[in-house]
């Protein structure tokens, strides 16, 4: 009877209370221990997918060979959309440029 058997686990935990702590203490600190040791991501495109032979990724290097300066990542050109109630109080939005370091 399964209710039998959670009234013993319950029973077991309050009895020896400290034993089940360091008992979860120490199993959190080996999950810790090799979730840090095997498991790793990265976050280059190229490396997620083994895609060397597949059409888009060439489609990719030949858009990239054509506009180079596009191609480089991270592209330090900032895109920035203003609007503004009136047209002309976002041309004059857009005509003050601030230097960013």
């Amino acid at each position: 009877m399964p209710t039998g058997a959670i009234e013993r686990t319950v029973a077991f935990c309050t009895d020896h209370a400290r034993l089940v702590i360091v008992a979860a203490l120490a199993t959190t600190t080996a999950a810790c221990i090799y979730a840090t040791q095997h498991f790793a991501i990265t976050t280059d495109v190229t490396q997620l997918i083994a895609a060397e032979d597949s059409a888009w990724f060439k489609n990719q290097l030949a858009y990239q060979a054509e506009f180079p300066a596009q191609a480089e990542w991270p592209s330090h050109k900032i895109m920035v959309v203003l609007d503004g109630p009136t047209p002309e109080l976002a041309d004059q939005a857009a005509d003050q440029r601030i230097a960013l370091p």
